[in-house]
């Protein structure tokens, strides 16, 4: 799974996944987003960084991070994500795109002979 946005202040996000129809979560991740952020190369040292403000340009704001999927084999995938303010309070991110790559198996799911009729 891939998440591209922005960054806008401090926060955490929590990331939960259910697989197969189970509403009880198999995965459960925690991103500190402050440390996906990375500065521009130039200005960082004095006179044009620190200790005077934000290296020049500042901090990127690019929100892009990548999660592998413990359970790779599923039939059904549910993903919530939570947003977990840290202070100062503020609007954290501004999600523009979740991508996930999948595959597919040939033929329909196999079920077991008690589901199978006729």
């Amino acid at each position: 799974m891939l998440i591209l946005g922005s960054y806008l202040s401090p926060h955490r996000l929590k990331v939960n996944v259910a697989v197969n129809f189970n509403p009880n979560f198999v995965q459960e991740e925690y991103v500190n987003a402050t440390s996906l952020l990375g500065n521009s190369a130039y200005g960082n040292d004095s006179p044009y960084g620190a200790p005077y403000g934000q290296p020049y340009g500042g901090q990127d704001q690019t929100y892009q991070w990548r999660s592998n999927m413990k359970v790779q084999k599923s039939q059904t995938l549910q993903i919530t994500l939570e947003e977990i303010p840290v202070l100062p309070y503020g609007e954290g991110l501004s999600l523009s795109a979740i991508t996930l790559e999948v595959g597919g198996k040939k033929g329909i799911f196999r079920t077991s002979a008690a589901k199978t009729i006729g």
